[in-house]
């Protein structure tokens, strides 16, 4: 049963019409237009857009097993900035990821093979 002392929210939305929303129990507005919740909706919005951001997306995409090569690398970066790492030393990290990965991608690339030539066979059967 719906709350009979709730009222509609007394906001304005951005494009000028009046919010929709019930207000908070007690309340003139619903928690996207309470003022006393301003911190609290510019930090749900901030988390938002860090998982919309383009790293998020790269490393939600990548293998998990690609993940710790990624960290290596960025470590090993920072390492190099702070000075605790020599630009060689980090030059031959880069190498040696770059060849896992090139595994890693033979090794997908040998598994869709595999498996489009299986799909192949049964259609052919």
């Amino acid at each position: 049963m719906a709350d009979q002392n709730r009222r509609p929210c007394r906001g304005t939305n951005k494009d000028g019409t009046a919010c929709r929303a019930q207000a908070l129990p007690g309340r003139e507005w619903c928690p996207n237009h309470a003022p006393e919740l301003a911190g609290w909706r510019a930090d749900r919005n901030r988390r938002g857009g860090e998982g919309k951001s383009t790293a998020a997306r790269v490393r939600k995409a990548m293998p998990a097993d690609l993940r710790s090569v990624g960290d290596m690398l960025l470590e090993a970066m920072q390492a190099v900035k702070d000075g605790k790492m020599t630009p060689s030393v980090a030059h031959a990290l880069a190498g040696l990821a770059r060849a896992y990965v090139d595994v890693t991608e033979y090794a997908t690339f040998e598994a869709r093979i595999a498996a489009v030539e299986e799909a192949t066979e049964v259609k052919a059967a």
